[in-house]
């Protein structure tokens, strides 16, 4: 009897034993647990709660680090940091502020090294990777200055108005091509405003030129929008047969039959290949001109419409016509009236701007049917290239036109 109850109170005794190491258990758990949510957003409470969290004590050496003055607050974040470090190893943010205190005291070698195992523990501190990226680029790390140029992109938005610049003048250096063609090819959130800005001032069109054939090369092509700053950028100066190669040299395998060699798209149906040798269109608030269905429901045609007040232009592309004698043909749908001569192209040798009208051929559309429109042309010698335009002229009465156009053609003339 007295040995059972001998058990019993034994049992009890190790129960009570167990309810307490729990509890004990359960408060250091809650204490830290508390202590860790609270650290990214209280340091200071977090730290009071807990002195040993590496996290509380790296954010309290970070916030110490940002209001630094002088000497002794330098110290005060390596002391604070430290400290973080002997609680937790791999604490990233301890261990990039050492990686400062190390930078700003002119062991800047050293710190690379600690900011580089801090930018491995996380790749989400900008602060870590802002200045490995400063750093890389300052000592010629090509690779490493796209990899970190990259991280800090994905991270800041904010970024971008200096690093995308930075990276497209780097272009000239061949070493950047393969890790900057390899980043994009992971389609980072930051690549379509990088690859419009290969059409900005300053940028160099050869080195531009490599990054999109390369592009090209490893299957994660530029698509027509992504090309298009580019090349109406370069059409502004470089010969016409230098863009012309270069536009036919990034079109998508197959893109462009044999029958469009002289005229592109002129169906409509929507070619992959960016201005200026495919169509660009000038649509505006008061000018419509879009790839549509045509009249039918079916099938695309291309659509325009405008308020008859003012000369307005629908779509344009370059050509590159050698000389000789040539037939524009096509179709045309009327969408209500349309006044004689409201709407033409206007085939004109040279650019953009400053160009001698080689024909013009109005585009006649009496009744509600496909009508056709036919004009022979010439070529003269000393005309490279050339600019196919569809024009909106304003009528006497000022009337709206609109229509469909399809099945446009340029062929050699017998």
């Amino acid at each position: 009897m007295h040995q059972g109850l001998a058990i019993s109170s034994g049992s009890r005794g190790a129960r009570i034993g167990i309810v307490i190491l729990a509890a004990l258990a359960l408060i250091f758990v809650l204490r830290t647990g508390l202590s860790l949510v609270l650290a990214p957003i209280n340091p200071v409470l977090a730290h009071r709660i807990d002195g040993g969290n590496a996290v509380a004590l790296g954010e309290l050496s970070e916030a110490r680090m940002l209001g630094a003055r002088d000497d002794a607050d330098i110290a005060d974040v390596a002391r604070i940091s430290r400290t973080a470090l002997r609680a937790s190893p791999l604490e990233a943010v301890a261990l990039r502020n050492i990686g400062f205190v190390m930078a700003v005291t002119g062991r800047e070698r050293e710190a690379s090294r600690l900011l580089e195992l801090a930018g491995r523990l996380s790749l989400r501190d900008y602060l870590t990777h802002a200045w490995l990226l400063d750093y890389r680029f300052r000592n010629n790390q090509v690779h490493g200055a796209v990899d970190q140029a990259d991280i800090v992109l994905r991270q800041r938005a904010e970024t971008w108005p200096v690093i995308l610049p930075a990276l497209t003048r780097l272009l000239t250096d061949p070493r950047v091509i393969a890790p900057l063609s390899q980043a994009l090819a992971a389609h980072p959130y930051w690549r379509g405003t990088f690859m419009q800005g290969l059409g900005g001032d300053g940028v160099d069109g050869d080195a531009a030129f490599a990054l999109l054939r390369r592009l090209r090369a490893i299957g994660a092509p530029a698509t027509a929008a992504e090309q298009a700053n580019y090349f109406l950028a370069i059409a502004k100066s470089a010969p016409p047969s230098l863009v012309y190669r270069r536009w036919l040299a990034l079109l998508p395998a197959g893109a462009l039959p044999a029958d469009q060699a002289l005229l592109r798209d002129g169906d409509f149906a929507g070619l992959n290949a960016p201005p200026p040798f495919n169509w660009q269109f000038y649509a505006r608030d008061d000018v419509y001109a879009e790839l549509s269905q045509g009249p039918d429901g079916r099938t695309k045609s291309l659509y325009v419409s405008f308020d008859g007040n003012n000369q307005s232009n629908f779509v344009t592309q370059k050509l590159m016509l050698a000389p000789g004698r040539y037939r524009l043909r096509g179709a045309a749908f009327p969408d209500g009236e349309i006044g004689p001569g409201q709407i033409a192209w206007s085939l004109r040798c040279g650019g953009l701007t400053d160009s001698a009208e080689v024909v013009k051929v109005p585009v006649v559309a009496p009744r509600p049917a496909w009508t056709r429109f036919d004009a022979a042309f010439e070529i003269p010698a000393g005309c490279p290239s050339q600019q196919l335009w569809l024009i909106g002229y304003p009528s006497e009465v000022m009337d709206p036109a609109a229509l469909w156009i399809d099945q446009v053609s340029i062929a050699r003339a017998n």
